[in-house]
């Protein structure tokens, strides 16, 4: 099962030399002189005059999971046997960020890491407006986005800590206030039960 996030208001940008919106690269932000904000691949192809304003910004995929393995968990540890929702072919389940704040999850091995939405990153006591901001390529097109370190991400008994986490509001999610990508779910054995309904979660 694969979910792609759709994006909301997307990012107006210009792209003026068009960077690759996939794998991992560094992208430079400018300001032209009217105030459109633009993006060039290289510092090179940013004019002179806004070179030294110029931001350099890392260029990441959220519904990617060829990535490498510095993204994940520091650790995992514990297990979970959970019964899951489905959505629209997608499957749901509660989850528990930062020891915290309980809310319903999509769980989707086609994002890379774990999204959340401004609300839930709110309740968890995160100011986004002094967040690194990242690249990232969704379903919609690419845009800037908040990324934030969660202390922990918990299923069942099945708990991550130190998990990145992008912060984006996608459309159609209804109550579900979180995609759990693969960097919670790879760092546990994941089986899923279509015929209970039941998923389990195993750290190795």
């Amino acid at each position: 099962m694969v979910f792609r996030i759709a994006v909301i208001g997307l990012l107006s940008m210009v792209v003026t030399q068009g960077p690759s919106w996939s794998g991992e690269n560094h992208v430079y932000k400018w300001t032209g002189a009217n105030g459109s904000v633009h993006v060039s691949g290289s510092i090179e192809a940013v004019p002179k005059a806004y070179r030294e304003s110029a931001s350099k910004i890392m260029l990441i995929t959220v519904d990617s999971i060829s990535r490498e393995s510095r993204n994940r968990a520091v650790s995992a540890k514990g297990s979970a046997n959970v019964a899951f929702t489905r959505d629209r072919g997608r499957i749901i389940v509660s989850a528990m960020f930062n020891q915290a704040v309980g809310r319903k999850a999509i769980i989707d091995t086609g994002s890379e890491w774990v999204t959340i939405t401004t609300k839930l990153a709110g309740a968890l006591g995160h100011n986004i407006r002094s967040a690194p901001q990242v690249w990232v390529s969704t379903h919609g097109g690419a845009r800037l986005a908040p990324v934030i370190t969660l202390d922990s991400v918990r299923v069942g008994d099945a708990v991550a800590k130190k998990l990145k986490a992008v912060v984006l509001n996608f459309a159609g999610r209804g109550q579900v206030s979180a995609v759990l990508g693969m960097n919670y779910l790879s760092a546990f054995v994941m089986d899923v039960n279509n015929s209970t309904r039941r998923l389990s979660l195993t750290a190795p």
